[in-house]
């Protein structure tokens, strides 16, 4: 990983963790949460071995990965919430 990517990575995760009683977020905090969540997921996705031809189900189901699994899924539901907080227009 290059410097500035870990650069930005770090900063997604201060304002992160600046912000996390924020009552409200501001367009570039929102995208910093959005950046850092997703980060996230995506590396518990790579843990579970998420691929687009996955069934989440069968990673809920097995008590070996069911814990991650919950976590993936809201993740994914937060990330989502986020991407239509900074485009309502996305589907």
């Amino acid at each position: 990983m290059g410097k500035a990517i870990h650069d930005g990575k770090v900063e997604s995760a201060t304002i992160l963790e600046q912000t996390a009683d924020a009552d409200r977020l501001t367009d570039e905090e929102t995208l910093a949460w959005l950046r850092c969540l997703n980060d996230v997921r995506l590396m518990l996705g790579t843990h579970l071995n998420v691929t687009e031809d996955a069934d989440i189900e069968t990673f809920l189901a097995d008590p070996a990965t069911e814990h991650n699994a919950i976590v993936y899924v809201a993740l994914t539901e937060l990330v989502d919430l986020l991407v239509r907080a900074v485009d309502p227009t996305a589907n």
